[in-house]
């Protein structure tokens, strides 16, 4: 199970990318055409692809750190 969907498919990248865009943010892409961002979309899938699946690794981590702490606390009370 996933805590982070890494799985992200070229439309649901390339709706988020406008959308920010609209939001103010890459300011850079601005003047840029629908098929100029999907292309970039295509070439950044793969890389936000594993940048999500590091960042599931590490959300794991986490709670299985939170976890361990957990029970250490509670074998102190």
């Amino acid at each position: 199970m996933d805590l982070i969907d890494s799985d992200v498919t070229l439309d649901e990248l390339f709706e988020w990318l406008k959308d920010e865009i609209e939001k103010g943010n890459f300011p850079q892409f601005q003047d840029k055409s629908d098929e100029e961002l999907l292309e970039l979309v295509k070439v950044a899938k793969p890389l936000i692809e594993i940048e999500l699946r590091l960042a599931n690794a590490f959300a794991w981590e986490q709670v299985n750190s939170i976890k361990k702490k957990g029970k250490i606390l509670q074998r102190k009370a």
